[in-house]
C-alpha cells in the first residue's frame, strides 16, 4: 500500500466511483476474480502520477485499460487510489493474521 494517508472522505468517494466505474472488471471491493489485475497489488498504487496515467492518461489502454479522462476528474482518479489504497491495508493486515496463525 502506498504510505499517503488519505481522508476518510477520499476514501469514501472512491469507494463510490469504484463501486460505479470499477468493479465490473476489477471486482467488488477491489478483489480480483484473476482474470483482470488485482488493484491492492498494483505496483502503480504507491505513485499518484503513474495512477493518473493509467487511470486517466491511458497508458495502458493497448492492454484494455481504457482512460477515464471523459469520465473522472484527477481529484476523482487520486479518490479511487485512495479507496485501493485502503483495500490493500486491509488485505496486508489479514496476510500478516494469516502467517501468525
Amino acid at each position: 500500500p502506498p504510505s499517503e494517508i488519505f481522508t476518510a472522505a477520499q476514501v469514501a468517494h472512491g469507494q463510490i466511483l469504484f463501486e460505479r466505474d470499477c468493479w465490473v472488471c476489477h471486482g467488488p471491493g477491489a478483489i480480483s476474480s484473476g482474470v483482470v489485475p488485482d488493484l491492492r497489488r498494483a505496483g502503480s498504487l504507491t505513485d499518484a502520477k503513474v495512477w493518473n496515467s493509467v487511470v486517466i492518461g491511458g497508458v495502458l489502454k493497448d492492454r484494455g485499460m481504457i482512460s477515464f479522462a471523459k469520465y473522472l476528474t484527477d481529484k476523482d482518479a487520486e479518490d479511487l487510489r485512495a479507496y485501493v489504497a485502503q483495500r490493500a491495508r486491509i488485505l496486508k493486515e489479514q496476510e500478516a493474521n494469516e502467517k501468525k496463525q
